[in-house]
Protein backbone atom coordinates (compact mmCIF):
# COMPACT_ATOMS: atom_id res chain seq x y z
CA UNK A 1 0.00 0.00 0.00
CA UNK A 2 2.72 2.28 1.14
CA UNK A 3 4.35 1.71 -2.26
CA UNK A 4 1.80 2.38 -4.42
CA UNK A 5 0.97 5.65 -2.66
CA UNK A 6 4.88 6.78 -2.91
CA UNK A 7 4.72 5.55 -7.51
CA UNK A 8 1.25 7.88 -6.96
CA UNK A 9 2.84 10.80 -5.68
CA UNK A 10 6.07 10.54 -7.64
CA UNK A 11 4.01 10.52 -10.93
CA UNK A 12 2.12 13.43 -9.44
CA UNK A 13 5.25 15.21 -8.79
CA UNK A 14 7.03 14.50 -12.38
CA UNK A 15 3.56 16.04 -13.84
CA UNK A 16 2.91 19.31 -12.01
CA UNK A 17 7.12 20.17 -12.36
CA UNK A 18 6.77 19.25 -15.72
CA UNK A 19 3.55 21.58 -16.30
CA UNK A 20 5.67 24.26 -14.20
CA UNK A 21 8.70 23.99 -16.31
CA UNK A 22 6.56 24.16 -19.52
CA UNK A 23 5.28 28.03 -17.82
CA UNK A 24 8.55 29.19 -16.57
CA UNK A 25 9.85 28.16 -20.24
CA UNK A 26 6.94 29.72 -21.89
CA UNK A 27 7.59 33.05 -19.62
CA UNK A 28 11.01 33.27 -20.30
CA UNK A 29 10.39 33.01 -24.13
CA UNK A 30 7.89 35.75 -24.03
CA UNK A 31 10.17 38.03 -22.28
CA UNK A 32 13.32 37.65 -24.44
CA UNK A 33 10.88 38.33 -27.16
CA UNK A 34 10.07 41.24 -25.97
CA UNK A 35 13.58 42.34 -24.88
CA UNK A 36 14.62 41.04 -28.35
CA UNK A 37 11.63 43.71 -29.69
CA UNK A 38 12.26 46.41 -27.93
CA UNK A 39 16.46 46.49 -28.81
CA UNK A 40 15.45 45.93 -32.79
CA UNK A 41 12.50 48.75 -32.52
CA UNK A 42 14.63 51.24 -30.40
CA UNK A 43 17.83 50.64 -33.23
CA UNK A 44 15.31 51.26 -35.94
CA UNK A 45 13.08 54.07 -35.56
CA UNK A 46 10.17 51.90 -33.94
CA UNK A 47 9.78 49.03 -36.64
CA UNK A 48 10.74 45.65 -36.89
CA UNK A 49 11.58 42.77 -39.19
CA UNK A 50 9.80 39.21 -39.60
CA UNK A 51 10.14 36.23 -41.34
CA UNK A 52 7.21 34.19 -41.94
CA UNK A 53 6.59 30.57 -42.65
CA UNK A 54 3.39 28.96 -43.93
CA UNK A 55 1.93 25.57 -45.35
CA UNK A 56 -2.02 25.85 -46.05
CA UNK A 57 -3.80 22.39 -45.87
CA UNK A 58 -3.03 21.71 -49.62
CA UNK A 59 0.63 21.60 -48.69
CA UNK A 60 1.49 24.93 -50.33
CA UNK A 61 3.93 26.26 -48.15
CA UNK A 62 5.39 29.69 -48.38
CA UNK A 63 8.14 32.33 -46.81
CA UNK A 64 8.24 35.63 -47.10
CA UNK A 65 9.42 38.67 -44.81
CA UNK A 66 7.73 41.83 -43.71
CA UNK A 67 8.85 45.01 -41.92
CA UNK A 68 5.97 46.76 -39.44
CA UNK A 69 5.88 49.02 -36.62
CA UNK A 70 6.88 46.90 -33.36
CA UNK A 71 3.28 48.29 -32.39
CA UNK A 72 1.60 46.10 -34.54
CA UNK A 73 3.45 42.64 -33.69
CA UNK A 74 0.72 41.47 -31.20
CA UNK A 75 -1.69 41.49 -34.17
CA UNK A 76 0.39 40.61 -36.51
CA UNK A 77 0.77 37.59 -34.92
CA UNK A 78 -2.76 37.06 -33.88
CA UNK A 79 -3.95 37.31 -37.53
CA UNK A 80 -0.58 34.80 -38.84
CA UNK A 81 -2.06 32.00 -36.48
CA UNK A 82 -6.06 33.03 -36.94
CA UNK A 83 -5.74 32.27 -40.61
CA UNK A 84 -3.40 29.55 -40.63
CA UNK A 85 -4.73 26.38 -42.37
CA UNK A 86 -1.69 23.94 -41.63
CA UNK A 87 1.66 25.01 -39.57
CA UNK A 88 3.00 28.29 -39.47
CA UNK A 89 6.19 30.22 -37.78
CA UNK A 90 8.06 33.35 -37.39
CA UNK A 91 11.03 34.90 -36.69
CA UNK A 92 11.85 38.76 -35.17
CA UNK A 93 14.34 40.31 -37.27
CA UNK A 94 15.79 43.25 -38.29
CA UNK A 95 14.05 45.33 -40.69
CA UNK A 96 16.84 45.11 -43.25
CA UNK A 97 16.62 41.41 -43.05
CA UNK A 98 13.51 41.00 -43.77
CA UNK A 99 13.80 43.22 -46.33
CA UNK A 100 16.45 40.79 -48.44
CA UNK A 101 14.82 37.75 -47.37
CA UNK A 102 13.78 36.09 -51.02
CA UNK A 103 10.22 35.29 -50.94
CA UNK A 104 9.42 31.65 -51.75
CA UNK A 105 6.44 29.04 -52.57
CA UNK A 106 6.11 25.88 -53.33
CA UNK A 107 3.11 23.28 -54.09
CA UNK A 108 4.55 20.16 -52.60
CA UNK A 109 1.45 18.05 -53.76
CA UNK A 110 1.98 19.17 -57.68
CA UNK A 111 5.93 18.37 -56.92
CA UNK A 112 4.91 15.00 -55.62
CA UNK A 113 2.53 14.45 -58.84
CA UNK A 114 5.36 15.66 -61.16
CA UNK A 115 7.92 13.11 -59.52
CA UNK A 116 5.48 10.16 -59.92
CA UNK A 117 4.72 9.99 -55.96
CA UNK A 118 0.88 11.04 -56.82
CA UNK A 119 0.00 9.78 -53.55
CA UNK A 120 2.51 10.93 -50.67
CA UNK A 121 4.29 14.01 -50.32
CA UNK A 122 7.55 14.06 -48.95
CA UNK A 123 8.45 17.55 -46.91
Amino acid sequence: MIQGEMTRLRLLSQFFFSEADEAISRNVGRFNERKLVERIAGENEGMIGLKLYSRDCDMCEGRWGEVIPASELSARIDRLYETAEGPVSYLICAPHEAESYESSSRDLALEAFEDGHAHVVFC
